[in-house]
C-alpha cells in the first residue's frame, strides 16, 4: 500500500473538480514514481481537514477568513 494524505484548513479541496484533478494526479505520481510497479489500486488518497479556527500557524490559532488574508498578502 502507498498513503496520500494531506492536512489542510477545511475550506481547501471544496470543489469536486479539485478533488478528482487532485486524487488523479497524486496517484499517477506515486504509480510513476514506482516505475509502474505499484498498482495504483493500492494507492489509497485522503484529504483531512482542520476545524475552522483550528488550523494554526506560529502558535496562533487562525479562523479560515484569518488564513485567506494572510494567503492574499503574501
Amino acid at each position: 500500500m502507498a498513503f496520500v494524505e494531506w492536512k489542510v484548513p477545511s475550506f481547501a479541496f471544496a470543489d469536486r473538480e479539485v478533488q478528482v484533478g487532485y486524487i488523479d494526479e497524486a496517484t499517477r505520481i506515486i504509480h510513476e514514481l514506482s516505475g509502474a510497479q505499484h498498482p495504483k489500486e493500492r494507492i489509497w488518497v485522503n484529504v483531512v481537514h482542520a476545524v475552522d479556527g483550528a488550523w494554526a500557524i506560529a502558535g496562533m490559532a487562525l479562523t479560515n477568513a484569518q488564513l485567506g488574508e494572510g494567503a492574499a498578502a503574501t
